[in-house]
């Protein structure tokens, strides 16, 4: 029995309710979500649902809430899509309307999730009710613009941070708190980033805890005999040595999903005692790796006491995983969302009821 196996047969059923998870979340006025609540959340959560039906809002709701700081708006923006450079606004609200519910602020925005330990993490934003003129020196009186203020304010367990968002000539002035929860955001524009992969298993390497990582990239692709960090045109990134070849390669050359799968790891055993979001998981994977990837990921984020919110629109991925659900209905959570007349609808499922349901042949995606 591997090491990484063995500490989790021994710790599943003695020390998981002792670990920090978010328990519970409540959204209101964020992206599609006028008022919706979350209250059965647990170690391993698979997120499924059509295109347009929050799934993507979900995970941008834990990584707005848990990061602590008004620039994490602006970076999920870009995720989205949406390119700010050389963009300078007269007022704030053209970059964070986007977040607000039917991109209406009048009534602000709040997100708040509650952990095992009964702590409660929470962002507001507060939207000025009365207007101020910003007219530049160098501009005409006709070109005058009104703006409102936007006002963050972050409750930890640590305390209180109120922060204005102001309109600077040099960009955007956003204070933000120093408390924040060890969270990782991976979807199609970070997952597999050289930099970012080599900077997180430099924090693991620093700490002598990347041997289960290349332990559990072994087993599912026997091919790769080991794992390093180092830099190429100038720029770091993991690389792997793999059999037949007398040189190591960067990981993104060998196979856009062995690095996927290198990159979901390293985030989780970075991400200790706090969460990694993954957007769209089976993307990029053979359905054939499915269960092993979930299996190894399931360890992992039980080992490293990190928590695992995953969305998916893959039916052999459920399928795959569903033995695995059933066996540790304890640790996982299956949402399902749906737009009804506009509102998001959230279904959850226990393990068995899930695996029931895919073993009956019912969509559950």
């Amino acid at each position: 029995m591997c090491v990484i196996t063995r500490a989790i047969v021994e710790s599943r059923h003695s020390h998981v309710e002792g670990c920090q998870v978010i328990r519970s979340l409540e959204v209101n006025n964020f992206r599609c979500f006028k008022s919706a609540s979350f209250p059965d959340l647990r170690r391993l959560n698979i997120v499924t649902g059509k295109n347009g039906s929050g799934k993507t809002a979900l995970l941008e709701s834990l990584f707005v809430v848990g990061g602590g700081s008004a620039e994490i708006y602006i970076r999920t923006n870009i995720f989205r899509g949406r390119d700010f450079i050389g963009f300078t606004p007269d007022s704030v609200m053209p970059i964070f309307e986007d977040f607000f519910y039917n991109f209406d602020p009048t009534d602000g925005m709040r997100i708040v999730f509650k952990d095992s330990n009964g702590d409660e993490r929470e962002v507001r934003i507060v939207v000025g009710s009365k207007e101020t003129i910003n007219l530049p020196f160098d501009r005409k009186a006709s070109e005058a613009t009104a703006s409102r203020d936007l006002r963050f304010i972050w409750k930890s367990p640590k305390g209180q941070t109120d922060s204005v968002v102001e309109v600077t000539k040099d960009g955007l002035r956003i204070n933000q708190p120093t408390d924040v929860f060890p969270m990782v955001f991976l979807n199609q524009m970070t997952v597999g980033s050289p930099k970012d992969n080599a900077d997180r298993w430099s924090v693991i390497s620093a700490k002598n805890q990347e041997h289960p990582v290349e332990e559990a990239v072994r087993k599912l692709f026997p091919a790769v005999l080991g794992l390093s960090v180092l830099s190429s045109a100038g720029t770091p990134a993991v690389h792997v040595l793999v059999k037949g070849l007398d040189r190591k390669i960067p990981a993104g050359l060998l196979s856009a999903g062995v690095n996927k799968f290198i990159s979901i790891l390293v985030a989780i055993s970075f991400a200790a005692n706090g969460a990694v979001l993954i957007d769209e998981i089976e993307n990029g994977l053979y359905y054939k790796t499915h269960r092993g990837m979930w299996e190894a990921i399931a360890e992992f984020a039980v080992a490293n006491k990190t928590q695992i919110f995953a969305t998916t629109h893959s039916k052999e991925f459920l399928e795959a995983i569903a033995p695995i659900v059933e066996s540790d209905e304890k640790n996982h959570s299956f949402l399902r969302l749906e737009k009804e007349n506009g509102q998001v609808k959230i279904e959850s499922f226990a393990g068995k009821e899930y695996a029931g349901a895919v073993k009956s042949g019912f969509e559950v995606r």
